[in-house]
């Protein structure tokens, strides 16, 4: 796979220049490969390995990267040059979207609207793009979707539009409150000389019980998944973007530094859990809330990225010793 991943990468950089006004959207892709080959699987198990297929989704056309078996809406593109590595099809997805989804052929590919359309800078673009990429390893686990199944979420919804349409008790009182008690938790442990580590922990591990034992077992088991899945590819977003500071790589292609990005990244993810609510927020407070528990979760011990699928579909395991 990484073979055929560094092969595409140069066919892309050399020869698949885009003639129209999407040269810094391939330049970001390419970025983003290059990311992929110069870590390998030092971010987690399969982040190589695993397909990085990318729908650009442009006002009126997609755009399809790197795709092993595109389906047969696509054709060549002539807007592109190079030996028919990007295909093209009238756009069918919203031009804002950001979302990983089996959308071509059944495999995960990344879906994304261009930098016009979702407002990102080329560095975030980029970034995003490698968060999205860990959903794609995420999904290619064996095992995943059986998995997912299992947790009896989707009330017979088989387009996958459940993970966001969950009808979670998001303005229960109780839960908003016991949300509320855990996320403050969260944001103590990364004050400075806050209590010890294990002291942290056990406050932290005893805030998480008290949500979820008010929840009912089918809202803990969306509740878990959403902080496993989505929060923690924030964290993972950063962890790949310090691993680049650690190697001193940054994007000058895009004109993107990677210090400042991961910086961002944490920078952004603490004002929201600072002030996420969960009745007008709603499910976006997952995705600081799970990056939070994540961060904490690294900071215990280094081998977090390496045991993160041994225990799917749930966090409970993060703060226990």
């Amino acid at each position: 796979m990484r073979i055929m991943l560094f092969a595409t990468l140069a066919v892309l950089a050399t020869s698949c220049r885009p003639q129209g006004p999407y040269a810094t959207e391939t330049r970001c892709i390419t970025t983003a490969w290059e990311t992929l080959e110069q870590l390998g699987d030092e971010p987690c198990p399969g982040w190589s390995s695993t397909h990085f297929a990318v729908l650009l989704v442009t006002d009126s056309t997609e755009y399809l990267f790197g795709h092993p078996y595109p389906s047969d809406d696509f054709a060549a593109d002539p807007s592109f040059l190079g030996p028919g590595t990007v295909v093209s099809r009238p756009r069918m997805f919203p031009p804002n979207l950001l979302a990983t989804m089996p959308a071509v052929n059944g495999l995960p590919t990344v879906v994304i609207g261009t930098l016009a359309n979702t407002g990102l800078s080329p560095g975030e673009w980029t970034s995003t793009l490698l968060h999205e990429h860990f959903h794609q390893v995420q999904f290619n686990r064996p095992g995943y979707y059986d998995g997912v199944n299992a947790l009896e979420l989707s009330g017979g919804d088989e387009t996958g539009m459940w993970m966001l349409n969950y009808p979670f008790c998001y303005t229960d009182t109780a839960v908003v409150h016991a949300f509320d008690r855990y996320r403050s938790a969260l944001l103590a442990a990364f004050a400075p000389g806050s209590t010890g580590m294990n002291a942290r922990n056990d406050m932290i591990a005893a805030a998480r019980r008290a949500l979820f034992t008010g929840l009912s077992p089918k809202d803990a088991r969306y509740l878990d998944l959403q902080l496993w899945q989505e929060g923690t590819a924030r964290s993972m977003e950063q962890h790949v973007l310090e691993l680049l500071v650690a190697k001193d790589i940054t994007w000058k292609e895009i004109d993107a530094d990677t210090r400042s990005l991961a910086q961002a990244v944490e920078t952004n993810a603490m004002e929201e859990l600072t002030r996420t609510d969960l009745a007008n927020d709603q499910r976006i407070c997952f995705y600081a809330v799970g990056w939070a528990e994540a961060r904490l979760a690294v900071h215990r011990g280094a081998s977090f990225w390496r045991s993160y699928f041994e225990q799917p579909f749930t966090t409970a395991t993060y703060f226990q010793r």
